[in-house]
């Protein structure tokens, strides 16, 4: 841990009466563009990486059992989630898609603690982001989420008559 971090993370912890963590995460205050922009984002990774384990997780009625078990998957990374996507015959041009955002998801999970409140960026040497950065990260991730949801119903197994 650099110097810089040790000294925040005493600077936090010597506040912590006036760092209210529920205060900071549950507002009420306005949000600016960019917190709009890295919200959207966050909830476009999220969907994208509840599809992919909704996907492993799903038997075909031919199978006996489904390829992996909730309790397999719940934890794993977008990049560990795309593998075991890939493993499973999805195809070449989402895995690619998937693998061009995992980095930026990354950066939009340390961009939501920049917008919050408190100094908590600091501790991990999270920096902010450009705005136009953001719009770029958040209309990828969006286009990502949809050809995705479009490839989890387009290969839904059908009944067995």
């Amino acid at each position: 841990m650099s110097q810089k971090q040790d000294s925040n993370i005493k600077s936090l912890v010597s506040q912590q009466d006036s760092l209210d963590l529920l205060e900071a995460l549950n507002g009420p205050r306005a949000v600016e563009q960019s917190e709009w922009r890295m919200l959207t984002a966050l909830k476009s990774f999220q969907v994208i990486e509840s599809v992919l384990k909704a996907y492993l997780c799903r038997a075909n009625p031919a199978d006996a059992a489904p390829p992996y078990q909730a309790a397999e998957v719940l934890e794993l990374s977008l990049g560990r989630l795309t593998k075991k996507f890939a493993n499973l015959g999805g195809s070449a041009e989402l895995v690619a898609m998937l693998e061009e955002i995992r980095d930026d998801r990354n950066v939009i999970a340390h961009q939501a603690l920049v917008c919050m409140e408190g100094g908590l960026a600091d501790v991990i040497g999270a920096k902010p982001v450009s705005l136009a950065r953001l719009k770029e990260i958040d209309l990828r991730a969006m286009k990502v989420m949809a050809a995705l949801v479009a490839e989890f119903i387009r290969t839904a197994p059908k009944p067995l008559a």
